[in-house]
């Protein structure tokens, strides 16, 4: 182990100074550093609890409905070899996704326009992925956000909502009336 210049968790780690405001999690981590005087151990603790915090702090603010905040993939059924093939180009896109954000890939997922295929489940799944990483995420029907857009249009910095963030999904495309200002909008995005 090596040596540490002063014996100060707050001094010596960025992640314990994140949490420090939780008490639960600082008292466990007090009394880690206490137990085993393993700086490196103590401070990946942290690190996992900031992770958290941050997490449920960026799912709050990305707008999944409350009826799909517990979609993700390891609950995610397949039933056939579409819906699996389905998941598994999710998940690798999920995986990936800093090199996807780096080159602006996206990511459509179809489901013939069936409903119940699950299309939304995945773009949850993958939602909570991004958010679990640190990848602040908005997620919104495509419906909704027209409709948010008619209604604000005049807002100048209301576009941002959808702009200023990492990773946009926005799910149902193809369900809008498609018009030349919807399609204008699109472009705007």
């Amino acid at each position: 182990m090596k040596e540490l210049p002063c014996d100060d968790l707050f001094v010596l780690s960025r992640n314990y100074r994140a949490i420090y405001d939780n008490y639960l999690a600082k008292t466990e981590a007090d009394e880690l550093w206490e137990k085993t005087k393993d700086f490196e151990k103590v401070d990946k603790f942290c690190e996992r609890i900031k992770l958290k915090q941050e997490s449920a702090l960026l799912l709050k603010k990305s707008n999944i409905h409350k009826r799909f905040i517990d979609k993700k993939f390891n609950n995610f059924k397949t039933f056939d070899e579409i819906t699996k093939s389905a998941k598994q180009s999710a998940v690798d896109y999920a995986e990936n996704i800093y090199a996807h954000l780096a080159f602006g890939t996206n990511l459509v997922i179809e489901g013939l326009g069936k409903v119940g295929t699950g299309k939304t489940h995945l773009a949850c799944a993958i939602a909570h992925y991004a958010i679990e990483h640190g990848v602040p995420t908005k997620f919104i029907n495509v419906v909704s956000m027209i409709s948010e857009l008619k209604e604000r249009m005049s807002i100048p910095k209301y576009i941002r909502t959808y702009t200023d963030t990492d990773l946009l999904i926005i799910d149902d495309i193809g369900k809008e009336k498609n018009s030349e200002w919807v399609c204008q909008q699109f472009i705007r995005l």
